[in-house]
């Protein structure tokens, strides 16, 4: 439970942005109420114990061995080490009920402790684009090239035009290509719509895509992925529709391919 207050008063207190000296004492303010939760669980409470060793290394074990091992790090990697950790906070605050006689003390710290979550789920449900989570993941669910804005409006487009008659589409990127799963995905059953990844993107456009636009349109759907679009500067390309991405800077863009 201490551990949970902590991660309530570091997510509030980055939200405030206080001056650097208690931005860096706060992970020290962390660690104490770990110390002490472990204490208080294990060392004072004998019931269970072997029970909340096992949860407990549940937690431990897969966090070790990211913290030394991951290379590619985001917070959201640290999700599914938490849920054991759920019985023992919960254990915790069954704790509380019966030791705290005034109960509008037990519910004020019980609001303490959810307050900070209940703001940001407030954030996630209503304007997920400017929530309050860790800044590396909302940018790739949300404002930032990997996102999936603007894939289902780009779809909708292709879908109607391919009603006209054949098109071909190309979209830039193959393995983890968000472009080109969302077309294999909705449009992949689509006999009207001929398509294929691109990877790597040239700097000149394949000659095959101009040959192409002799017999059907031809579109390139682009997730914004910086380097692509340095890469296809010179491509002979219209756009067609672009959507924004959350709050953030980056597009999705389709553009159709100019006949020769």
């Amino acid at each position: 439970m201490a551990a949970i207050l902590a991660l309530n008063i570091l997510s509030v207190m980055r939200y405030l942005r206080p001056p650097a000296e208690i931005q860096a004492f706060l992970p020290y303010v962390f660690f104490a109420l770990i110390i002490t939760v472990i204490y208080v669980s294990f060392a004072r409470k004998y019931d269970f114990w072997k029970e909340k060793i096992v949860l407990f290394l549940w937690f431990l074990i897969p966090f070790a061995y990211l913290a030394f091992f991951g290379k590619t790090l985001y917070p959201r990697f640290i999700f599914f080490m938490l849920l054991p950790l759920i019985p023992l906070a919960a254990l915790s605050i069954y704790g509380l009920w019966g030791f705290i006689k005034n109960k509008i003390h037990f519910f004020i710290l019980i609001l303490m402790l959810t307050a900070a979550s209940f703001y940001t789920d407030y954030f996630i449900v209503s304007n997920i684009a400017v929530a309050p989570i860790p800044r590396s993941d909302y940018e790739q669910y949300i404002n930032n090239w990997p996102a999936g804005g603007g894939t289902k409006e780009i779809i909708s487009y292709l879908a109607k035009e391919s009603k006209k008659g054949k098109i071909y589409v190309a979209s830039l990127g193959t393995f983890g290509s968000l472009p080109t799963y969302a077309v294999e995905i909705y449009l992949g059953d689509n006999k009207n719509v001929e398509k294929r990844g691109i990877y790597p993107v040239p700097s000149e456009i394949p000659k095959d895509l101009q040959d192409i636009t002799q017999k059907m349109p031809v579109f390139v759907f682009v997730s914004n992925q910086k380097e692509f679009e340095e890469a296809i500067k010179s491509w002979p390309l219209t756009l067609v529709a672009q959507y924004k991405k959350g709050v953030g800077k980056a597009y999705s863009r389709l553009y159709r391919v100019n006949p020769k």
